[in-house]
């Protein structure tokens, strides 16, 4: 999936082509395509140096591990960072990434932070399992558990890796985009709504999410009054989850009105709903 936004008055085109590329060990440069109006005129933008931040930088951001999609350039215009789900590992995330194949685009998979009980392999974004290794259901509203430790352990390290991305390797928020599915999509939304500030102050969005199956967490606190999901939002969803309705709500809200596009025959597939400030 890959969102692309129309552009006049001089910001930079979502999908413009990137010319004069030059790859290195610290990083590349490309001219963007720009739409200039009075007169109105394609003209190529100055010069940007993008450089993929190292496993280290990862590391202090707090994740252990990540993994770039092969055969695709580290620093390419956009990013698209992909956030595997409960359980799951980054390599099949890196894998798709590469099998994607989107022009001007690097894709970077990360590690889930926190492991797995009794050792199996695999991660998880936010504490997800009872003492007797149960899944948290969520139906007790007032466990505050996976919310808590979403906020601490995935919310907190992703903002970290988006101002490294953003203030330190060049990556405009607008290129970066995001993918996650099930327990990363739930991340993913959470995100969104906690991105203000992150380029300097003010006002910010991505260039766009794509959360598949994943669902915001029945028992966190709503979203504080006047809270606006500024960045392009793709939530695929099961049509007889019965989390689907709140979630459809929360995204209009926040959304000013996601609408629902796509509807399969049947009662038992998917419904998918999309929504842009």
């Amino acid at each position: 999936f890959f969102f692309a936004r129309s552009v006049v008055r001089g910001r930079p085109h979502n999908w413009a082509m990137a010319a004069g590329s030059t790859a290195g060990s610290t990083g590349s440069t490309s001219s963007l395509l720009e739409l200039r109006e009075n007169p109105s005129r394609w003209v190529w933008a100055a010069a940007a140096a993008r450089v993929p931040p190292t496993a280290a930088a990862l590391s202090r951001c707090g994740f252990r591990r990540g993994v770039w999609a092969d055969g695709l350039p580290r620093d390419a215009p956009n990013l698209l960072l992909l956030l595997h789900g409960l359980g799951d590992a980054p390599d099949m995330y890196a894998r798709f990434g590469a099998k994607l194949a989107l022009p001007q685009t690097s894709a970077l998979a990360l590690a889930a932070p926190l492991p797995l009980p009794l050792g199996i392999e695999g991660g998880a974004w936010f504490e997800s399992f009872e003492a007797d290794g149960r899944l948290i259901d969520g139906a007790d509203a007032s466990d505050q558990r996976r919310p808590l430790s979403l906020a601490r352990d995935a919310r907190a390290p992703l903002l970290s890796v988006l101002r490294l991305l953003v203030r330190e390797c060049g990556w405009s928020p607008e290129r970066i985009f995001l993918f996650g599915y099930a327990h990363g999509g739930t991340v993913a939304l959470d995100l969104l709504q906690h991105l203000d500030g992150l380029a300097g102050g003010g006002p910010c969005r991505l260039g766009g999410c794509v959360s598949w199956c994943g669902l915001p967490l029945p028992e966190a606190p709503p979203p504080p009054a006047g809270a606006v999901v500024r960045t392009p939002v793709l939530a695929v969803v099961g049509e007889r989850d019965p989390l689907t309705p709140s979630a459809r709500e929360l995204l209009s809200r926040l959304t000013s009105g996601a609408a629902e596009v796509a509807r399969s025959g049947g009662g038992g597939g998917g419904a998918v709903a999309s929504g842009a400030a």
